[in-house]
């Protein structure tokens, strides 16, 4: 053998060395890269679920909104169609006796039985009491006709049916009882009218 073709001794430790150590940057580097991208991953998941939250809280709020606005379109519906009837009656309701200002009118829809009232000015209520409407017929005398609570500026709205075998309703009043209704107006009067004769 030459003196040329000896091996030194240790010849190819650094060449390995230095690939291992390449090796290493580079497992480093990738590894450091795949963190960083599963923190990105996960940023983007948790940002996507926070929208997700958000867009249903959303959707609930407007389907919230959309049935709030329903009931009042059915409501409105239901007033136009007393409104428009033709043989529309109407009784004007004013305080009784030492009662608060208020007033009130019903009209009357005999062709579908149906009926719609309003009141104003109407003094606010502790939590165990109510208003009540009634129905002074011919035959049966008082019959309930709805129970209801005024908002904030003492104006309330009823919808109403007309009873079929009490005989002719001659006027409305509304007294004050307590929270649930009775079957008999036992509380005091609070508005009281008769039926407009025209």
């Amino acid at each position: 053998m030459t003196r040329g073709a000896r091996r030194r001794p240790g010849g190819l430790t650094l060449p390995l060395a230095a690939a291992a150590a390449a090796l290493l940057a580079i497992a480093t580097y990738r590894e450091l890269g795949f963190r960083a991208e599963r923190q990105q991953a996960q940023a983007v998941i948790a940002a996507l679920r926070q929208n997700l939250a958000n867009s249903r809280g959303e959707l609930a709020g407007a389907q919230g909104e959309l049935a709030t606005a329903e009931a009042a379109l059915a409501r409105a519906e239901a007033a136009l169609s007393v409104v428009r009837q033709r043989d529309l009656r109407l009784i004007s309701l004013r305080a009784a006796g030492d009662a608060a200002p208020a007033v009130g009118h019903v009209l009357l829809g005999p062709a579908t039985r149906q009926a719609l009232f309003y009141a104003f000015d109407l003094s606010p209520l502790p939590d165990d009491r109510i208003y009540a409407l009634w129905w002074i017929t011919a035959k049966a005398g008082p019959v309930r006709a709805a129970i209801f609570t005024p908002d904030a500026r003492g104006v309330a709205r009823a919808d109403a049916t007309l009873p079929a075998d009490a005989g002719a309703i001659q006027a409305a009043t509304v007294t004050l009882e307590r929270a649930g209704g009775v079957d008999q107006p036992l509380g005091p009067t609070v508005l009281r009218g008769a039926l407009d004769p025209s």
